[in-house]
């Protein structure tokens, strides 16, 4: 499953498209191929509400000069010459193993990912008019840069001396928009599995034994396991590289109405929490 950030693309916007009725229709035919079983509480087709999307955790700190880019997180920090070129990146490699700041402007700057030299995704970072917010968008890296999600961060303390306007620390604060393959999801309890899809293209079959599955079609390779706690209630553990990094509880409500997801990040010790509703 993916968080809505992702994925880093993390993200998990769970899972973060096409539009929401053809994938809706395209993602339930996948999943109810299945045995025919009494419905499950979880089953079916799931939309993310953006404006219930929180995070808690640590601050996200930039220290941006004329040259050199700096991104620090929960302990984690990394350097990447400003050259447009990529540079190796090693605390996601499961994500993506190079990274090129290819542009600094006065209010923000542009970010390239790669994965295996190919380029997985385009960050912007944009100050707001009052220097106190930023706007991160990712796209698509191909020809039609498609918009895959856009969140808010709100400035916290002042800036540091000596950086561009950019630098300092900042703290998530909500998603304003995601694309709908990363915010619609589909579910099938099958009696001793969990079947999950989206319009992304991934999915997963995982039985309620602990057996690692993987995630079909995702780029970071990642296995999943699912545990079943209740008809209301799944664990799922997701493991890249032969470690844990992410642990997702979904809860049905008792209406059977919201699926309330909530993901900690066993790498950074974040954790958001994003609230679904049926159509």
């Amino acid at each position: 499953m993916r968080g809505l950030m992702g994925n880093k693309d993390k993200r998990r916007a769970r899972r973060a498209g096409f539009g929401l009725v053809g994938w809706a229709v395209a993602g339930l035919g996948l999943l109810m191929a299945g045995p025919s079983l009494a419905a499950s509480p979880i089953d079916g087709t799931w939309t993310v509400d953006l404006r219930s999307v929180s995070w808690s955790g640590s601050t996200i700190d930039f220290l941006v000069t004329a040259d050199t880019f700096i991104q620090s997180e929960n302990g984690h920090s990394f350097t990447i010459p400003i050259d447009g070129k990529p540079h190796p990146f090693t605390l996601r490699p499961d994500r993506f193993d190079a990274l090129a700041v290819t542009q600094v402007r006065a209010d923000g700057v542009d970010t390239v990912a790669y994965k295996a030299g190919r380029p997985v995704y385009v960050d912007h970072w944009r100050l707001g008019p009052d220097r106190a917010t930023l706007t991160e968008t990712v796209v698509d890296p191909g020809p039609t840069g498609e918009l895959k999600y856009q969140r808010i961060l709100v400035r916290q303390g002042q800036p540091p001396v000596g950086g561009l306007a950019i630098s300092g620390s900042w703290r998530r604060s909500h998603m304003s928009v995601g694309m709908p393959g990363l915010v619609v999801n589909a579910f099938e309890d099958r009696g001793d599995a969990l079947a999950w899809s989206n319009g992304a293209g991934m999915s997963y079959l995982a039985k309620f034994d602990g057996t690692k599955a993987p995630q079909i079609n995702d780029p970071g390779q990642t296995l999943v396991s699912v545990k079943k706690i209740s008809d209301h209630e799944y664990v799922e553990t997701d493991w890249r590289g032969g470690r844990e990094t992410d642990v997702f509880t979904m809860v049905v409500s008792p209406d059977g109405t919201t699926l309330t997801t909530t993901d900690d990040d066993l790498r950074t010790g974040a954790r958001e929490i994003q609230v679904a509703h049926k159509p």
